[in-house]
């Protein structure tokens, strides 16, 4: 019977082997030659229970067969001859029908060869005579599906050769060429074996006994490659051992190193205990000491009042006599011109004062909306050292993740891989979902303190804009007390010495309201900066943290992938995983009690920071109301000084005024009364001139006898009476004598002028005085 020259597979049956033996397949394509195969033999893969009397083939893949003889095409189906009946206990498959052998091999390839080593089951009990008594094996050829029985005496060379050349040992390496040569020989036999097919066998039994020589052959070269594979199974596991060994080693020290850290942590966390301890005595010491200095600037301050209240009603003494010496130097009228002026410049400081109450109004409402938005950001960053700390948790857990990954990353074999990945993605996700709730707090606080310092910027230009407009309504108002309305010098002395209204000094408290209001917010505005300057070293923290965090994710990642790349299965890694799980809970969980006492002794370092700061601003608060109180004294006395000054230049002037008044109508009466007496007097020597002139003429008349008497009536206008002469005199004498008493009291006027500017002056020292007491 004629076959196709290329050999497609080549199976061994054991006709009397009740178990199966594994079946070994080269695969086609050339991936792996015969030679590694012999090198390195793959692990046996058992095969599924067969029904008696059929081959169970399993291809193996990773194997190269040997290269064909020849191209020689294959042998139609119509050409197959007849095969003999095979022996008992082999079940031969049946032929497909007519029609050419199919090829799934690519163009170029060699049709696929296999070598298959099947065992076949008792066929029956027909088949328990000589079949029992003797075991023989049948070499069996099946080409194209199609299964033919080597017998004949003209073939048992060429099954000797066969039963030889299998016998042979396989060399450890097996070249190329080799394979090539044991193909050419293997067609050979194939070529011999069928052209002795169609003789008569009459050497059943020598056959029979070549064919057990050469299964025993094949036996003991599959016995040497198992016991190659053993070997080599047997060094890989040595090499196991020794990883295994090293991978303990590195695990001891890896926890030896764990062990060291903790202990570390622990001695550091206790230092920081004990220094916050340290810290919180001295935060109490600070208190004692900064409550007896409130006490004694308590004291101080009681003193300083004490001393207010003694200055207040010195000064109130002064203003009783200043207000004395101004009623007694109140002699002016027409002063309504002057005090409409005064009153519409009350009303402009009103004004002005209204103004300046809103925009301080406005000024606290942004100072408590930046507070607020201060304690909300406080807020948002405690939140976020929470959620520090929660992710330090997570990072914590993540690590021990990491660490059962690394235990247990040799327990599976394709599972464990895909899960570690997996594992390592979420660590990924979850490491990214940190990154941008970083990005997102860090881009916040950027916000929030580009909206703070746009507030403080605000808060500073109209503390600057309220500083002005004090500043020029100081200008204003002083330069409206220097140069008052030009009036009469009688209205300028009226309007000096009167008495100002008491508007005057509610308008200065409100001045001084506003300057109290803008120095508060102007340290608003300085506390908001250093609050600002603490949140920008917070969030330089937290971003420091959040890197070292990214850093320690990276370091985790690498430990993954370094986990992935070297895991090993061994279940007592996993035992001490466990142990190490176990402990590293346990110190988490002292961690976690270690955070909490830190977390206590950071709220009561918090709590004493506040009491400390509240202390510090009330401290800050008394200081700043006693310098209130000493600039408001000092203020009292500038103002005391210049209602002094005012009122002794008012009093100068006035008096001046009224003695020049007086002066010039006492000057006047005196001049119309001296003119008057100038009359008098020059109509008195006009008649005593008259009397002397008729007193000759009439002492010659009375001489001469004989002259005739005039009649009275003609000497009437001459003569003078002797008793009106008398009058004359007297009135004369009496003019003289008013003349001296107009011209003593001249003198005493001038002499009390200078008693009243002498009393004036002793004032002037007096309120000095006063002013400097005070």
């Amino acid at each position: 019977m004629k076959t196709s020259a290329s050999l497609e597979q080549l199976a061994f049956h054991d006709a009397h082997s009740s178990p199966q033996l594994p079946i070994f397949t080269f695969p086609a394509d050339g991936s792996t030659s015969f030679s590694e195969y012999l090198g390195n033999p793959p692990a046996p893969v058992p095969t599924p229970p067969t029904a008696p009397g059929a081959t169970a083939e399993m291809p193996f893949s990773g194997m190269e067969p040997p290269p064909p003889p020849a191209a020689e095409p294959p042998q139609p189906a119509a050409e197959a001859h007849p095969s003999p009946s095979p022996p008992t206990g082999t079940e031969v498959p049946q032929e497909p029908a007519a029609g050419p052998v199919q090829d799934d091999s690519p163009p170029g390839a060699s049709m696929a060869s296999s070598f298959t080593f099947a065992g076949s089951q008792p066929s029956g009990p027909g088949s328990q005579g000589s079949a029992a008594s003797s075991r023989h094996s049948d070499w069996e050829y099946v080409v194209g599906g199609q299964q033919e029985a080597a017998a004949g005496p003209d073939a048992a060379g060429a099954q000797q050769e066969r039963a030889e050349v299998a016998a042979a040992p396989a060399p450890a390496h097996l070249t190329s060429e080799t394979l090539r040569q044991l193909s050419d020989r293997l067609s050979q036999m194939t070529s011999e074996g069928e052209e002795a097919e169609g003789e008569p066998t009459a050497a059943g039994p020598p056959a029979t006994d070549q064919r057990l020589a050469q299964r025993n052959s094949e036996l003991a070269a599959a016995l040497e490659a198992e016991r190659r594979a053993r070997a080599e199974a047997e060094r890989t596991l040595e090499d196991l051992r020794a990883r295994l060994s090293e991978l303990e080693q590195e695990q001891e020290s890896g926890r030896r190193a764990a062990d060291l850290r903790l202990e570390q942590e622990r001695a550091r966390l206790a230092e920081q205990a004990r220094a916050q301890a340290q810290t919180i005595g001295i935060l109490v010491a600070e208190k004692t000491e900064l409550k007896t200095a409130a006490e004694q600037l308590q004291a101080r301050l009681e003193e300083k009042q004490a001393e207010c209240d003694a200055s207040s009603s010195q000064l109130a003494a002064a203003q009783v006599q200043i207000q004395q010496l101004r009623e007694e130097s109140s002699r002016a009228g027409q002063i309504e011109v002057s005090v409409q002026h005064l009153q519409s410049l009350y009303a402009q400081a009103d004004n002005e004062r209204n103004r300046n109450r809103e925009l301080c109004s406005e000024l606290q409402e942004e100072l408590d909306e930046a507070r607020q938005r201060l304690r909300t950001q406080l807020d948002a960053n405690q939140a976020l050292t929470r959620q520090l700390a929660d992710t330090n948790s997570r990072l914590e857990l993540a690590e021990i993740r990491l660490t059962q990954l690394g235990g247990g990353g040799g327990v599976g074999e394709s599972g464990s891989g895909s899960g570690a990945e997996e594992r390592a993605a979420a660590a990924e996700r979850e490491a990214a979902q940190l990154r941008a709730e970083r990005d997102a707090a860090s881009v916040q606080f950027r916000e929030y303190t580009a909206a703070l310092s746009a507030r403080l910027q605000q808060a500073e230009a109209a503390r600057d804009t309220l500083t002005a407009e004090l500043a020029a309504r100081d200008d204003q108002a002083a330069a409206a007390a220097a140069a008052p309305p030009p009036e009469q010098p009688r209205q300028e002395a009226a309007v000096q010495q009167a008495p100002p209204p008491t508007v005057t000094e509610a308008e200065r408290r409100e001045l001084e309201e506003l300057r109290q209001a803008a120095a508060g917010a102007a340290e608003e505005t300085d506390t908001l900066r250093r609050e600002l300057r603490a949140l920008s070293e917070e969030n330089t923290r937290l971003t420091l943290s959040s890197q070292q965090q990214a850093a320690e994710l990276q370091e985790m990642k690498f430990t993954v992938e370094r986990v992935n790349s070297s895991a090993v299965d061994n279940g007592q890694l996993a035992r001490e995983m466990e142990s190490d799980r176990v402990a590293a809970s346990r110190a988490m969980a002292q961690n976690k009690q270690l955070k909490q006492q830190l977390q206590e002794l950071q709220d009561g370092f918090i709590t004493l920071s506040n009491k400390k700061l509240e202390l510090t601003e009330s401290l800050a608060a008394e200081r700043q109301a006693s310098a209130e109180r000493a600039r408001q004294v000092v203020e009292l006395q500038e103002q005391l000084d210049k209602m002094t000054a005012r009122a002794a230049e008012a009093d100068r002037q006035n008096m001046t005024a009224h003695q020049v008044i007086d002066q010039l109508r006492h000057w006047e009466a005196v001049g119309r009364h001296a003119q008057a007496l100038q009359a008098d007097l020059t109509a008195a020597e006009e008649k005593l001139s008259r009397l002397g002139s008729a007193a000759p003429s009439a002492a010659g008349s009375e001489a001469t006898p004989g002259a005739p008497e005039r009649p009275p009536s003609a000497a009437g206008g001459g003569a003078v009476d002797p008793a009106e002469h008398e009058k004359l005199r007297s009135a004369l004498a009496q003019l003289e004598k008013r003349f001296c008493e107009v011209m003593n009291q001249v003198a005493a006027l001038r002499e009390e002028r200078q008693g009243l500017e002498h009393l004036c002056e002793q004032l002037q020292g007096e309120t000095d005085t006063i002013a400097l007491a005070i």
